[in-house]
């Protein structure tokens, strides 16, 4: 076997290993954002039960009939004392640790996807820049450009219902009836108000809905530095591009 030959054997299997790993890190990229929103899913359901249950408690009214007046207190004795709102306070501990956990463990990986995402819009953003003339290049550009928006979006919505969740509590907390009012109701009220729920990347930032508008402030800041700082390269490209069409018609 030729030395050439050996050479080309040994760049085929290169490029079947690069495209190998090409694959895998678009695999785990894609993944990692579908992770977050499941974990961001299955902990906003439980937070759904602790507010659907605090909400069954705080909207429970009694009805002044005198026919049923003695019934409907003894109802409404048992279902707001202060054992009920103690056995949803302990679960909304449990959920603390819970995530408490959930983001030492996902913080990495939240700070990674998130930094990918907005690198990816840039250097999108960056490249469309100049011109071309190849349709394929465009429609290949709307098309990863549309997805990445997307992806981050729905990371920000759906990852972002945790920390909704976690306010809709406080609000129901806050419209507790006075009547019903207890130690207990206090003391939840205190864990929720001094305690964030949220998916965050090692407290640097959370995940929320309102995090698509700052990574969209970001990303116009960025890219408006990086064109001031590259004004003379366009420039140069776009003189380029004049004296090749002045050339062409010249030839013509």
């Amino acid at each position: 076997m030729t030395i050439a030959g050996i050479e080309h054997a040994l760049a085929h299997l290169c490029s079947l290993v690069f495209q190998f790993l090409n694959l895998q890190r678009t695999f785990n990229w894609n993944y990692a954002d579908v992770f977050i929103i499941l974990i961001g899913w299955s902990y906003t359901f439980r937070l759904r039960q602790i507010s659907e249950r605090l909400k069954f408690l705080t909207r429970f009214k009694m009805i002044l009939w005198d026919a049923i007046l003695h019934a409907v207190e003894k109802e409404f004795s048992k279902m707001n004392n202060a054992s009920a709102f103690r056995n949803i306070r302990r679960d909304y501990v449990k959920l603390i640790e819970l995530g408490e956990t959930i983001n030492k463990r996902l913080s990495f990986i939240i700070i990674l996807c998130f930094s990918l995402n907005i690198y990816f819009i840039l250097v999108q953003l960056f490249n469309s820049l100049g011109t071309s003339d190849n349709t394929l290049e465009k429609v290949y550009f709307y098309i990863s450009f549309g997805l990445i928006v997307i992806r981050i979006s729905c990371t920000c919505i759906l990852g972002g219902e945790v920390f909704e969740e976690w306010k809709k509590i406080g609000t129901t907390l806050f419209s507790v009836q006075s009547s019903a009012y207890n130690t207990e109701v206090q003391r939840f009220t205190d864990h929720v108000v001094t305690y964030e729920l949220a998916l965050t990347g090692r407290n640097f930032f959370r995940i929320s809905r309102s995090l698509i508008l700052k990574i969209a402030g970001a990303v116009v800041t960025y890219e408006l530095v990086m064109i001031q700082f590259n004004t003379a390269t366009f420039a140069a490209s776009r003189a380029a591009e004049i004296a090749n069409d002045a050339e062409n018609n010249k030839s013509i």
